[in-house]
């Protein structure tokens, strides 16, 4: 029986194929071959059509690898192998009562969550209550401190999920004056 192998994708696949050794099996036996995602690509949809209709989506070996194994052929096949698709990956902003995140240079915040894909960035601004705006703070993103351009802070070519937090939130301290020339009274804190 004959085997196609069927790429949907022009030009940049986001994987490699590695063909079986013949485009012909006997009746019974396998067919493998490999699907390998490139750096920052997911695995694509790889889709089995028997004869003429009975198509099924099938799955690499569970061991780990990329391999591709077709079983017991009883017809001529077509492999269709789709698009890879980019590697997502989340950016978690850890929540505060004293402040805010707001999205910045198109990057969309939701749920406390941003989703970029490999090698993409994400920006935004900490935005403080009004009983914290005098706070001096700082943000980190996997325990690495960011700094802010213009209020916006960057995390850049990304590869892995990363986790914001904030710290140095304080609640704004005033100072009060007390006057000094008293006469016939005395002012005394009952707090220091």
């Amino acid at each position: 029986y004959t085997v196609t192998l069927k790429e949907t994708t022009e030009g940049e696949k986001g994987y490699n194929l590695i063909k079986g050794s013949s485009d012909t099996v006997k009746k019974g036996e396998n067919y493998q071959f490999y699907v390998i995602p490139k750096t920052g690509y997911q695995a694509p949809k790889v889709t089995v059509t028997r004869g003429e209709s009975d198509s099924a989506s099938i799955s690499p070996s569970e061991d780990g690898t990329v391999l591709y194994t077709v079983s017991d052929i009883q017809s001529n096949i077509t492999i269709t192998i789709d698009e890879a698709q980019p590697q997502p990956y989340t950016v978690n902003f850890i929540p505060g009562d004293e402040y805010s995140f707001e999205g910045a240079n198109s990057t969309t915040i939701s749920n406390d969550k941003a989703t970029v894909n490999y090698g993409g960035s994400v920006s935004f601004k900490v935005n403080l209550d009004n009983d914290y705006n005098k706070s001096d703070v700082t943000v980190y993103a996997n325990g690495s401190m960011l700094t802010a351009v213009n209020n916006v802070y960057t995390i850049n070519r990304i590869t892995v999920d990363q986790t914001v937090s904030v710290v140095g939130v304080e609640k704004n301290k005033y100072t009060v004056t007390l006057p000094t020339n008293t006469n016939g009274y005395y002012i005394t804190t009952v707090d220091p």
